[in-house]
């Protein structure tokens, strides 16, 4: 998957808070950025077939195609109401908990840790490949040219797997900022990825 940074990141947001979203959308999580953080602490806990099963029962329809409505936290929160009614006893507890808000700002490490997770639960044994560009000087995410899985060659960006697991991984590369001269974007597309 490839995307310009610069183009979706919402203002102040983090380039790695960036890159986790885009990776939610692209594997089928919730558009709205609490839920999807639920969906995958649900997955984290082995509740997700229960939850998909409750939702299908309550909507009547599957929760891959409520995941992309507007209205998704209602959605989810009456869904959750069944799921742990102890927590939320009414169907709209969890959503007026957790409305208008993204929560807390995600660090990069639970950035990675999440993309990980994201990775082996949806795309298991695909490789997530991460390539900054342009923004490198900003990120938050760890760049290091001491991994044992590359060897560092000076003229050569290195690759860091951040989150190796026999079920996929997550790679950072740096790359290499494009020629100022050439001006067609797709010429530097096919240069950099």
């Amino acid at each position: 998957m490839v995307f310009d940074v610069g183009a979706v990141a919402k203002d102040g947001e983090h380039v790695h808070a960036t890159i986790v979203r885009q990776v939610q959308a692209r594997l089928g999580y919730a558009r709205d950025e609490v839920v999807a953080r639920e969906e995958i602490r649900l997955e984290r806990d082995g509740l997700q077939e229960k939850f998909l099963a409750l939702a299908e029962e309550v909507h009547g329809r599957p929760w891959s195609e409520l995941v992309g409505q507007a209205r998704v936290s209602r959605h989810f929160s009456m869904v959750m109401n069944r799921l742990d009614p102890i927590a939320h006893p009414a169907p709209l507890d969890w959503q007026y908990g957790h409305v208008g808000g993204i929560g807390r700002a995600q660090s990069a490490d639970e950035a990675v840790a999440d993309l990980g997770h994201m990775i082996a639960a949806r795309a298991p044994g695909r490789t997530l490949f991460i390539g900054p560009d342009r923004i490198t000087p900003r990120t938050n995410l760890h760049m290091s040219d001491t991994d044992p899985g590359t060897s560092a060659r000076p003229d050569r960006p290195q690759l860091q797997n951040r989150s190796a697991g026999p079920t996929g991984s997550t790679f950072v590369m740096p790359l290499p900022p494009p020629d100022v001269e050439r001006c067609d974007p797709l010429a530097r597309a096919g240069e950099t990825f």
